[in-house]
């Protein structure tokens, strides 16, 4: 990484949640038949979404965070879309999909409108082993040549991936 600026070393990960989690622990006595157990709502306890932040190797967030909603028809319905529109701060990028998890569309859509306006002439772009984020010839068909790609070896992302131990 000689050559490279801190600030030009760029680590992108995702993280996936869980609207609401419902320990499969309670405090009822052993051997009890009949135990019950509270949630908010079975939609959030079923539900999930994806966020997608930048990180640079100075520890500075970057840009735009990326947040995968779940729809369960891949798409925002009217309101909510005007929702969205209105109330969306200017440093977040809002898109679902039918798993709230990343897709190829999506890592595109990353790309253009998050990653692109805070990259620089010449960087490295450091991430997991997962092959819809290593899509070389995407890669190169948005930067060109200003994006030197590093992939963190399967097996070792809880290890020496910045967004996994930040």
């Amino acid at each position: 990484m000689s050559g490279y600026d801190a600030k030009h070393i760029i680590n992108t990960d995702q993280s996936g949640f869980s609207y609401e989690y419902v320990s499969k622990r309670t405090l009822e006595n052993i051997g009890n038949k009949h135990v019950l157990v509270s949630a908010q709502s079975v939609h959030a306890t079923t539900h999930s979404y994806t966020i997608q932040p930048m990180l640079n190797m100075n520890g500075e967030l970057l840009g735009k965070l990326m947040i995968i909603l779940q729809e369960p028809d891949g798409e925002f319905g009217p309101r909510v879309q005007k929702d969205i529109n209105q109330y969306l701060p200017p440093n977040v990028v809002v898109t679902c999909s039918k798993s709230g998890k990343s897709n190829n569309k999506i890592i595109k859509q990353f790309l253009i409108e998050c990653l692109k306006p805070v990259s620089s002439d010449n960087f490295i772009l450091m991430q997991d082993s997962w092959s819809a984020h290593n899509d070389v010839a995407e890669i190169e068909d948005i930067f060109g040549d200003k994006c030197t790609l590093l992939v963190i070896p399967e097996g070792t992302t809880d290890h020496i991936q910045p967004l996994a131990v930040y």
